[in-house]
């Protein structure tokens, strides 16, 4: 069961890096408030604290950092992925 799960997880991580390129700041904060939510569950503690981060960037109207901190989040993503990769 948790190896479909993290295959889950893999297919969530893999969309959200699609959606976020080329994003607007809407469509990140949704995707970093969804991370912030998922990530923990699978003890991708890095994710989870840039996408909480970001989260509030958004929730606090700062759309410009917000918007600054995609090239990282994205690389976060990937290293996460690679992560998941040798679990499954």
């Amino acid at each position: 069961m948790f190896p479909t799960l993290l295959g889950l997880f893999k297919q969530e991580l893999n969309e959200y890096r699609d959606q976020l390129v080329g994003g607007d700041a809407e469509q990140i904060g949704r995707i970093c408030h969804a991370i912030k939510g998922s990530a923990p569950s699978f003890g991708a503690k890095p994710l989870t604290q840039l996408a909480t981060e970001m989260d509030l960037l958004f929730k606090s109207g700062r759309k410009e950092e917000l918007q600054q901190q995609v090239p990282q989040l994205l690389e976060m993503l990937s290293n996460t992925e690679q992560g998941v990769n040798k679990l499954l």
